[in-house]
């Protein structure tokens, strides 16, 4: 929920600024008044000031200086305590590129992490807590925003009456609900709440613990005039059945303060998990009987196995007699016609009556198994728009007919032609006019009882093939270190079978081709050993099955980078020069390419490196004159390359004497 949101549908409890673009609140502490805002998009102001009045009277600044966010991790590990570690990350990224990658994101993040966490809201500059108020005395505020442009008025509240504070009244309308993994919890999101915290306390006297972690939630939608339509706002994983439960809710305003915890709910925690199923179901077939066989659950509650059996494979089903117990490992089914397919699976169930899902199907038939035999000489002849079959006629006396099966590839899903068996042996196929790859036949026999023979030999078909595929179309070029991915779309033409890539530098007229084509079937290739930098220009072409080329696709260029760091420069030596009074940091020849140096210098125990020099690479050596007298220093080179790629050396110390010269 949006601390934005969530100040101005707080305006019938404390007193709130009109300005939209920086929310301002104000409200009773247990002591004193405690003050909110958010940051305004766009340009941030440089820092707040606060100012106070009563009764009309004039105002008076209570700021010496402009509240600002927070930017030393020491000052924020002091104000933030144990809770630290949780909000270092977000407060202060390892990446300060991050923040500025989804700046919007990032502000409604932090702007939700005040609401949840009072020092979090100051550590970013945007609390502030008048503790001098005098008790019972009513007070207007007003935020005034430091800009380069000056102060400006930015947010105005009350009055309010110090000290007042009262604690918020509950959440309300909980509901548990039970469900396969775990207990589902949902709640009334009325009332103004930044977050929520869920208790759980076992049997009728038990001590409250918390479940959530971190506070839970509940986001609305960008008007923020309703609840997330999700069916749960938390679920309890951890309930244990049997347990006798109960839970209650208790809200955090955009303050950090807890509500009134709301009315338990109880809950009795049932067993809902079924077992797994049985493994391995297999049928075997004796005569008129099918004899239907699994592995044991791994389920150790199993108490009894339910076989099912149906006519077709989606059903309907029904249960193969009674349950089995749970050392039962097979099963009979008699008295099974011939010739109709038996589809069988096995669920498994415990003492709580939780079924399985139903375990991997077995088929059975009680079948004539006995098919003619495969068709011979299979020929065919191509012509546009049309491909005729023929074969040998069989001799078996109960054969129904033939079926044709086609397929674009000798190894690819061979598709039924013919939905009916077509009883002469020959088979005329339409194709599309145009179309000039090769299609693949196979022909079964069938007979009476449906009984299909083997595949006869492939035999491929083609028509007239002159035609060369339309130049591809490249989708994108992405640069990578050293290299370009391209990316591209498939050819309309089902004949294509591969493509050639080809690369240039831009504004030279020779193409290289890649060495290797790339399968149909793909849609990328990669360029390696390109030189970093450099506009190379990316083209391809597609060829087909009969080998015609298509015109090359249209160029798109890319630019391959480099990001490796340079080699790291060590430092050399590091001394205090009397005679000059400066620290002198000697390095040894840089490689060719570093291109750029710079020079860090820290007091000793210090987290922030100063840049004192960018001192010429070949100089070998940079003098320091701005050390003081008694005191530690550390010194580190960093080394860049033309890509603006950084290295850094290690840290090397020196001391500077009591009279610095």
């Amino acid at each position: 929920m949006h601390v934005v949101t969530l100040i101005m549908t707080l305006a019938g409890r404390a007193a709130v600024a009109q300005d939209e673009d920086t929310p301002f609140l104000v409200a009773p502490a247990a002591e004193g008044v405690v003050l909110r805002w958010a940051w305004p998009e766009g340009e941030r102001p440089l820092g707040y000031h606060v100012e106070r009045r009563e009764s009309g009277g004039p105002w008076s600044r209570l700021t010496a200086q402009p509240i600002v966010r927070m930017r030393s991790r020491a000052d924020a590990r002091a104000r933030l305590g144990d809770a630290y570690d949780r909000y270092a990350e977000m407060l202060f990224p390892a990446n300060p590129l991050d923040e500025l990658a989804d700046p919007e994101s990032y502000r409604s993040l932090l702007l939700l992490l005040a609401d949840l966490e009072p020092g979090v809201a100051q550590v970013l500059g945007l609390r502030y807590d008048d503790v001098q108020a005098r008790a019972a005395t009513a007070f207007e505020y007003r935020l005034i925003a430091v800009t380069r442009r000056g102060e400006t008025e930015v947010g105005s509240g009350g009055p309010v009456v110090a000290g007042s504070f009262r604690q918020a009244g509950a959440p309300d309308s909980l509901q548990a609900a039970q469900q396969m993994n775990g207990v589902a919890l949902r709640w009334s999101t009325v009332g103004a709440f930044s977050g929520y915290h869920v208790f759980r306390r076992r049997g009728a006297g038990g001590e409250w613990e918390r479940l959530s972690g971190p506070p839970v939630v509940v986001f609305t939608d960008e008007n923020g005039s309703g609840t997330e339509a999700s069916p749960h706002y938390y679920r309890d994983s951890t309930a244990t059945a049997g347990d006798t439960v109960t839970y209650a809710v208790q809200g955090i305003d955009p303050f950090g303060r807890s509500s009134i915890r709301s009315d338990g709910v109880r809950l009795v925690v049932r067993d809902v998990i079924p077992p797994a199923p049985p493994l391995q179901v297999t049928s075997a077939v004796r005569g008129d009987t099918v004899l239907i066989s699994w592995v044991p659950s791994p389920d150790a509650t199993v108490v009894a196995y339910q076989v099912w059996r149906a006519a077709a494979r989606d059903g309907p089903v029904e249960p193969l007699g009674r349950p089995l117990p749970a050392t039962t490992r097979s099963a009979l089914d008699v008295g099974r016609p011939a010739g109709r397919l038996w589809w069988y699976y096995v669920t498994a169930a415990d003492a709580a009556g939780n079924e399985s899902t139903p375990s991997f199907m077995a088929v059975a038939e009680v079948p004539d198994i006995e098919p003619p035999r495969p068709p011979d000489s299979v020929r065919g002849t191509g012509q546009v728009g049309r491909l005729t079959l023929a074969w040998g006629r069989a001799a078996e006396a109960d054969l129904r007919g033939y079926r044709v099966y086609r397929a674009s590839s000798p190894t690819g899903e061979f598709g039924l032609l013919t939905e009916a068996p077509t009883i002469e042996p020959r088979f005329a196929d339409s194709i599309r006019v145009g179309a000039d790859h090769a299609f693949y036949y196979r022909v079964t026999a069938v007979d009476s009882a449906f009984n299909e023979s083997a595949p006869s030999a492939t035999v491929a078909v083609r028509p007239p093939d002159l035609t060369p595929p339309s130049p591809p179309q490249i989708v994108a070029v992405a640069p990578g270190e050293g290299l370009l991915l391209i990316t591209w779309a498939t050819n309309p033409e089902a004949d294509v079978s591969w493509y050639r890539v080809r690369h240039r530098v831009r504004g030279r007229e020779a193409w290289t081709e890649r060495p290797d084509s790339v399968i149909a079937s793909t849609r990328t290739d990669t360029i390696p050993n390109l030189p970093p930098g450099e506009l190379m220009e990316v083209s391809l072409v597609a060829i087909d099955d009969a080998g015609n080329r298509s015109e090359p696709a249209r160029p798109m260029t890319g630019r391959p980078f480099k990001r490796r760091p340079p080699p790291v420069l060590e430092i050399r030596r590091q001394t205090f020069d009397r005679r000059n009074g400066a620290v002198a940091v000697e390095w040894e020849t840089p490689p060719a390419e570093i291109v750029r140096l710079v020079v860090l210098r820290r007091r000793e125990r210090d987290t922030t490196w100063v840049e004192v020099g960018s001192p010429n690479p070949a100089a070998r050596r940079f003098e320091d004159r701005g050390v003081q007298p008694a005191q530690r220093f550390e010194y580190a080179i960093q080394a860049f390359d033309r890509f603006g790629n950084a290295a850094q050396s290690r840290v090397r110390r020196v001391s500077v004497p009591e009279t610095g010269r």
